[in-house]
């Protein structure tokens, strides 16, 4: 039944994108000076999780480089990568000069350095979950003033990547040109899943109504929907039938549940200790106050309370994280 399913893989950038036209062209028509020697303005790339921010910024990266050869790019995920050691690597990597380079040894002004020097070429990055950087603020304020670097950040929401920047870097990204992304309707994401189902499963694999009933119970957001069918295409080949309708509520399930499992393996040290201390602590609801005594005792340098609600708002756009109430009532849970 599954032909190819690199298709239903959830990381991979499609072929074509669907019903995003409009940001796609705005993407594009911010890279398009680079094509006469020009940098641009920034972009930055806001919206919720699966409604194609990554995919949109990638291809319209990969699209540039089929036009312009002489042109350095490079992706970063930043929750994975979100200290400023990490984040400066990739950046080497990225212009290729970091063979050399000891994690432990090479400072940070050196690495600076070599990304100020590779001049000579435009060098497009897309920082992927910018807001995740806890350097954010000096990494910001030093691509924001280099000449050669176009710079495409992606955040959930605007306020979560300037909350507590120096003046000086809020200024600097004020001139960022701005794309919004909705989420994404049911009707797109049934045209969605019929374009990947057309790529990864074999003809007449599908019952009837069953990529509808997978776009409803995945609320606007193309990974769930993507993982879901995926989770049951895997179910039928095994039992060698057709996709049903009677699959899709296990589905959605496992594609939760593994979805989950990504995000979890994606955070940070200090978010993870918040993430397993609300999961396996003594009680099932936590205030901020009595979660930060709990995780100040478990790490070093533990960052600051607001830190941390910043953090858990972060793990509540991808589902990691329930809360309940207002201000300082508001309860938090880990989810399973």
């Amino acid at each position: 039944m599954i032909v190819d399913a690199r298709a239903l893989d959830v990381e991979a950038v499609p072929s074509e994108i669907l019903r995003r036209n409009n940001e796609l062209n705005a993407l594009s028509s911010g890279l398009e000076p680079l094509l006469d020697g020009y940098r641009g303005d920034h972009a930055m790339v806001v919206g919720p999780p699966g409604s194609g921010k990554t995919a949109c910024a990638r291809y319209a990266v990969g699209q540039l480089r089929r036009s312009l050869v002489d042109v350095r790019t490079q992706y970063i995920d930043c929750w994975q990568h979100s200290s400023r050691f990490a984040t400066l690597l990739k950046l080497v990597e990225g212009i290729g000069q970091s063979m050399d380079v000891q994690q432990h040894s090479t400072p940070h002004d050196e690495l600076l350095r070599r990304i100020r020097d590779a001049d000579g070429r435009p060098y497009v990055v897309i920082l992927d979950e910018a807001d995740q950087l806890d350097c954010r603020e000096d990494i910001l304020y030093e691509l924001t003033r280099l000449h050669h670097v176009y710079t495409i950040l992606i955040c959930n929401r605007e306020r979560d990547l300037l909350d507590g920047l120096d003046r000086r870097v809020v200024s600097r990204l004020s001139g960022c040109q701005r794309i919004e992304f909705d989420s994404y309707s049911r009707d797109v994401l049934v045209e969605i899943l019929q374009r990947r189902a057309e790529i990864a499963l074999e003809r007449g694999s599908l019952e009837a109504g069953v990529l509808e009933e997978i776009a409803e119970v995945a609320a606007g957001d193309a990974r769930v929907a993507i993982r879901t069918l995926a989770e049951a295409a895997k179910c039928a080949d095994r039992e060698s039938r057709q996709i049903r309708s009677d699959d899709v509520e296990q589905a959605n399930v496992d594609a939760l549940d593994s979805l989950l499992q990504v995000v979890i393996s994606k955070l940070t040290r200090h978010q993870r200790v918040l993430y397993y201390a609300m999961r396996d602590g003594d009680q099932e609801r936590w205030s901020i106050s009595e979660l930060h005594d709990v995780y100040a005792d478990e790490v070093d340098n533990p960052r600051t309370k607001k830190t941390v609600k910043r953090y858990l708002k972060k793990m509540a756009h991808y589902e990691a994280v329930g809360f309940e109430g207002e201000a300082r009532g508001r309860e938090y849970w880990a989810k399973t």
